[in-house]
């Protein structure tokens, strides 16, 4: 065979085998999009299906297939919470598929975990999530009733700054006004109840209480969370009275008092299993 006629093969068979590539590697991105506007609809098993395709036209794509694996997860969570008896089991699937819709910013999908963790619990920390979901779907109606179902043995310190809010959020400012003077959780240490008073504290006008206690909040919140809570903060519309203030950007300079390692996240080395091997021990 003459030489041109083979140059010329070999020529059109890499030419094909890379459009072939090119066209499988075409397929997989898309696939793999319509998979990432499945999953934003909140359709996990749609999407599922169409990552599943993705994977296989692109094996060697770890972004495919970790979106896989992470959604094959959830959607064995879903199977479980539909169907699972034993309540340990069930409560554990639930938090777990919980927190993958809050990561994955669904927060529509969770409404129906967090209404029935409140239902098998009506506890005071399930009324603050569960009403913490319905005012980021613009439901204050809805908080307000949750939050004001508690009675007074069960309410907390944290339950009642969020009924403030809430009500401030549905325009009855003067009964958040009347629930912000009955007592509030300014005496409290734990970040959770001072975030949320400080937020009590904003949207009836007590601005300077609202100031100190979110500065006392975030040096009670462990520097490895610090940013995402000071980042919430900066777009909690509650703080939108204050937001404008320079004392509202000098708390959020305010760093935290909490003690941690530099290589774990945690309080100390002295629990840490690689302590006797660690160089990178000291505290923040």
């Amino acid at each position: 065979m003459p030489t041109c006629v083979r140059t010329l093969g070999l020529f059109l068979f890499l030419t094909l085998g890379l459009s072939v590539h090119a066209d499988a590697a075409s397929d997989a991105d898309k696939a793999f999009g319509d998979g990432q506007q499945l999953l934003a609809s909140g359709d996990l098993r749609g999407a599922l299906r169409a990552f599943v395709t993705a994977v296989k036209l692109d094996r060697e794509n770890q972004q495919y297939m970790q979106k896989y694996l992470l959604v094959r997860q959830a959607v064995q969570l879903q199977d479980v919470v539909a169907g699972e008896s034993d309540p340990r089991k069930w409560e554990q699937a639930a938090w777990a598929l919980r927190s993958f819709f809050n990561d994955q910013n669904l927060h529509a999908q969770v409404l129906p975990i967090d209404r029935a963790l409140w239902e098998r619990s009506a506890t005071a920390d399930n009324a603050i999530q569960l009403s913490e979901t319905l005012l980021g779907l613009d439901r204050p109606a809805e908080a307000v009733k949750i939050l004001s179902s508690l009675d007074r043995q069960t309410a907390t310190p944290a339950s009642e700054a969020l009924l403030a809010v809430a009500l401030a959020r549905e325009g009855k400012l003067s009964e958040a006004e009347a629930v912000a003077a009955r007592g509030d959780g300014t005496a409290a240490s734990d970040p959770g109840t001072l975030y949320l008073t400080a937020r009590m504290h904003a949207v009836v006008g007590n601005t300077g209480q609202a100031l100190d206690t979110l500065t006392r909040c975030f040096q009670a919140v462990p520097p490895s969370r610090l940013d995402k809570l000071k980042s919430m903060a900066r777009e909690c519309p509650d703080f939108a009275a204050v937001a404008r203030l320079a004392s509202f950007e000098t708390a959020l300079r305010t760093p935290s008092q909490v003690p941690e390692s530099k290589c774990s996240g945690g309080a100390s080395c002295s629990s840490c299993p690689m302590r006797g091997g660690c160089a990178h021990g000291e505290k923040k």
